[in-house]
């Protein structure tokens, strides 16, 4: 057989022993001895004696191609080698048609099971409300509301109640939630600091005097004077006609200011603020001379100064600061 002399002339010409080209093909020792020797009877079947001879010249660097088929030449392909294909028989069932008993019975099950879920559906929407033990919490009451007006002399002054900044008095009805107490603090520079706790359970008012100097005071609110005692009319005679109130004389010196109309103003001397806030129109306030007058609607604020004749404090409604 030349194919097993040639496999062992190529092992034999590279220096290999039996051994190590076992170690490289993994056949068993005694497949490889057995094909060299031509000795096909202690080898297994042809078909894995063959895919050896394959490997073996692949390993060996020859052409798989001669030495195949000198193998089949000399070790033919028996009959049982060839693989049959059978091909399976595909049995086909008949159709059996439904009963017709059958299909009448689903379908009036199915037309029983929809009338009833309709009735049911129909008595669980018609069913009474049901309540709930649960009571529902009556709603918060809101909180009370109390007004707080503050007056101080001389006006201007800053207030605070519990930290939060009230604004400049006079302070008119300012609203407040209703409580035991609150903070009152009155700040105005070159004055004592007021500080109390004022109740706030109901409106409250106050007039107060401030006080030239430094530190803090407490709250002392003016006395009102008790009111003039009035004569009464006699039920016969001419009856007194009403008294016409005669307008403040205009002073000497100093500024006058007269309000025609709403507009914020701030009077200020030497950095320090003398008046801040919206006067009430038709009243004047009279300050000393050298002082710092910005006005936020100037056409409706009259100036006068030192007794002169009042005159517009600016011709525009354009904020305006002048110092006379």
């Amino acid at each position: 057989m030349k194919f097993a002399e040639q496999l062992k002339h190529a092992r034999e010409q590279r220096g290999l022993t039996l051994a190590d080209l076992a170690q490289r093909t993994h056949i068993r020792t005694d497949y490889l001895a057995a094909l060299e020797a031509g000795d096909l009877s202690a080898l297994p079947e042809r078909t894995y004696t063959r895919a050896y001879v394959q490997q073996l010249a692949r390993t060996l660097g020859l052409d798989p191609a001669p030495l195949l088929a000198d193998f089949d030449a000399h070790v033919p392909r028996a009959a049982s080698d060839t693989p049959t294909i059978t091909r399976p028989t595909i049995r086909t069932r008949p159709r059996r048609a439904l009963p017709t008993g059958l299909i009448a019975g689903t379908l009036s099950a199915l037309l029983a099971v929809g009338v009833l879920g309709y009735f049911g559906y129909t008595a669980w929407i018609a069913r009474p409300a049901q309540t709930s033990d649960a009571t529902t919490p009556a709603p918060t009451a809101p909180a009370t509301q109390v007004k707080l007006t503050l007056r101080t002399q001389p006006e201007g002054a800053r207030v605070y109640l519990d930290n939060r900044f009230l604004g400049l008095t006079p302070v008119s009805g300012f609203p407040l939630d209703a409580r035991d107490t609150a903070n009152l603090r009155v700040e105005y520079g070159g004055f004592k600091t007021i500080e109390e706790r004022i109740p706030l359970q109901r409106n409250v008012a106050y007039t107060v005097k401030l006080q030239r100097g430094s530190g803090t005071t407490a709250l002392v609110p003016v006395t009102p004077p008790p009111p003039k005692p009035t004569t009464p009319v006699a039920a016969t005679g001419t009856p007194t006609p009403d008294a016409v109130p005669t307008p403040a004389a205009t002073p000497a010196t100093g500024v006058r200011l007269t309000f025609t109309g709403r507009s914020w103003v701030r009077v200020t001397q030497a950095g320090r603020t003398l008046y801040e806030g919206i006067p009430t129109p038709g009243s004047t306030r009279d300050f000393p001379s050298g002082v710092m007058v910005r006005a936020g609607n100037p056409t409706a604020v009259q100036v006068s100064v030192n007794g002169q004749t009042a005159e517009a404090f600016g011709a525009s409604a354009s904020a305006l600061t002048r110092t006379f």
